[in-house]
């Protein structure tokens, strides 16, 4: 959440030409309803088998593409090996200080970060630590400190060749 999957995705989709889809948009379409009024009506639990339905029907049915998932999103339901199984993985690891200047002006956006605007700082900790064990198994982290979008974009294009 605030690493910069999706704006880097775009650009990374854009320099490959290949298509780009972000999960939570398309999830969002899928089921009519915004991600946070999802979690306030359904519960995350709903959100996240969500998520693993669009990964064993959607995505393994798709071709080629760049496709920034929620940060939950391989957390939950083993999602982690569908994913690996559909392509490459990248980790964008980003300082939680750097996360946090990010998500400062609009955590209400986000599900997991209402009445967190007081802690932010020590929420971020917690659910990068319990993400981590997740992430680890990407095929290829990216620490994101003092790296321009370019410049990230450019070292996963170096990863991918």
């Amino acid at each position: 959440m605030g690493s910069g999957k999706s704006t880097v995705g775009r650009l990374l989709s854009n320099a490959l030409n290949v298509n780009f889809l972000d999960s939570d948009r398309e999830l969002e379409k899928k089921l009519n309803s915004s991600i946070s009024k999802l979690f306030e009506t359904e519960g995350e639990a709903y959100f996240r088998s969500a998520e693993t339905q669009f990964l064993k029907q959607e995505v393994s049915q798709m071709p080629p593409a760049i496709i920034a998932t929620g940060g939950g999103m391989p957390c939950f339901n083993n999602n982690i090996d569908l994913l690996k199984a559909s392509g490459k993985v990248i980790w964008l690891d980003t300082p939680t200080e750097e996360l946090v200047v990010r998500l400062k002006n609009n955590w209400e956006k986000r599900p997991l970060l209402k009445d967190k605007s007081e802690i932010l700082e020590e929420y971020i900790e917690q659910l990068k630590a319990a993400r981590e064990q997740y992430y680890a198994q990407a095929n290829f982290t990216l620490k994101t400190a003092d790296c321009s979008k370019h410049a990230i974009v450019q070292k996963i294009i170096d990863f991918l060749d």
